[in-house]
């Protein structure tokens, strides 16, 4: 028996146990059955035997076959912005890909950077963090430039395997995502994030506050602090030319999908002062660009646009009000409380250990999948804290920003796959970045909070 479908049985034993369980003393029936859907649903993804959106498909249909939370509870997430967010950006990705508009820059930007191996490492992950602000979808962006980076590695004499070669792919995937959790659109725990605030506080977390909240640090430190790592794990010699490129200007759809973009940057970065959620511009992007005669590619191409993130984030949106509308996150508080020694006035300690807390948790749920299990507590870590909800919001968000191991991060699982690299050369990087960020970027991070006002 397959290791995966022995822990799949695992799970769904589990979840039935818990199900059938009688309920302890002050639990009630409905929050056990909760509880058994959340066992389910987050164990499979941490699994990985199905693809997310499935899982998240079978999460609504158990939810309402099993009466386990109303369908407005159940199916919250497609009334958020956030979610529509998501579709925006999945419409925009297949556009900026169709055109490619996307192929386009990072070869201008390779072609101006890459003349040695260090200044190679430098233009991948320039590359990784320009295109966090043009597509917003992580998968969308490592199957994009993944395969530009094989072959340019093989240009400069990197063969496949070889030192260079596992450098410049992993740097590439490392960067996209980790990069990529400082802009709002760009990966799906950020969004999971912002529409667990927006579906069970009512808080909205703009994309103007949470780039200056996170992408100073997370964003650009993280990005040299990547480029160190890779420089010095995985050392190597350039012994060719990245070849030139030609230089025939835009056709006519990159031009327009260049457009589109610059506009819905623009309107993301403004929003603070316009007020139009990010979804909406989201949404407004991706109609342009499937309308006739203006838009990049035809309407019929809707359906090459890829869903399954789209539901998937709805389960993970949905799941989140769930485990608070049964009361399961009042449980879990409880346990917390004596497990995690938070205090009022102690912010250093607090911001640590909440954000130890939110990375380890990714281990269990997925990266993905830890907003909406850690969301629905924020409420009773702001009170142990002293903190506001969206303080406690953004620090859980700083678990999501690494990985210790890749299959926490379903983006970074398709990379191996592509790249054909080892899970042994990712845990090379993995595991010394995530001990740095942990042991000097959080503290940064903190600085760069207090600094700005945001924590105390």
């Amino acid at each position: 028996m397959k290791a995966s479908t022995l822990f799949t049985a695992v799970v769904v034993a589990a979840a039935v146990t818990v199900y059938w369980l009688p309920p302890p003393a002050g639990v009630s029936p409905a929050t056990m059955h909760a509880a058994a859907l959340a066992v389910f649903t987050v164990g499979l993804w941490a699994v990985g035997t199905l693809p997310e959106h499935i899982v998240g498909l079978l999460f609504f249909l158990l939810a309402m076959v099993l009466a386990i939370a109303p369908a407005p509870v159940v199916f919250s997430g497609f009334a958020s912005a956030t979610l529509w967010l998501v579709l925006g950006g999945l419409v925009m990705a297949t556009a900026v890909n169709q055109t490619g508009l996307a192929e386009r820059l990072a070869g201008k930007l390779f072609e101006r950077l890459a003349h040695s191996y260090a200044r190679l490492v430098m233009a991948v992950v320039v590359a990784s963090v320009v295109l966090s602000f043009l597509i917003p979808a992580t998968v969308g962006r490592v199957l994009l430039l993944l395969p530009i980076v094989m072959v340019l590695a093989q240009r400069v004499g990197f063969a496949h395997g070889s030192t260079g070669y596992n450098g410049l792919c992993l740097a590439a995937i490392v960067a996209t995502y980790q990069c990529g959790t400082a802009v709002l659109p760009a990966n799906a725990p950020n969004l999971v994030l912002a529409g667990s605030a927006e579906a069970l506080y009512g808080i909205e977390i703009s994309y103007a506050e949470y780039l200056w909240l996170q992408f100073p640090v997370l964003g650009l430190v993280k990005s040299v602090a990547i480029i160190v790592f890779v420089l010095w794990l995985f050392p190597a010699v350039a012994r060719g030319t990245p070849g030139a490129r030609s230089a025939t200007s835009l056709t006519p759809a990159q031009k327009r999908m260049a457009l589109i973009l610059a506009a819905a940057i623009a309107l993301w970065a403004t929003d603070f002062l316009h007020g139009i959620k990010s979804g909406w511009i989201a949404l407004a992007a991706a109609i342009a660009c499937l309308l006739p005669r203006v838009g990049v590619m035809p309407v019929s191409a809707f359906h090459e646009v890829r869903l399954g993130p789209y539901f998937y984030v709805g389960a993970t949106l949905g799941l989140g009000l769930v485990i608070q509308e049964s009361g399961l996150s009042e449980g879990l508080g409880t346990v917390l409380h004596g497990a995690v020694p938070l205090a009022p006035g102690a912010d250093f300690s607090n911001f640590v250990w909440l954000s130890l807390l939110a990375t380890f948790a990714g281990l269990f749920t997925t990266n993905p999948a830890q907003p909406a299990v850690l969301a629905p507590l924020a409420e009773f870590l702001a009170q142990a804290t002293g903190w506001p909800l969206k303080t406690v919001l953004m620090t859980i968000g700083i678990g999501f920003t690494t990985f210790l191991l890749p299959y926490q991060v379903p983006p970074a699982m398709v990379g191996l796959r592509v790249g054909a690299l080892r899970v042994a050369a990712m845990l090379k990087l993995a595991l010394p970045l995530a001990a740095f960020s942990l042991v000097v970027i959080l503290p940064l991070q903190y600085l760069w909070w207090r600094l700005i006002g945001f924590l105390g």
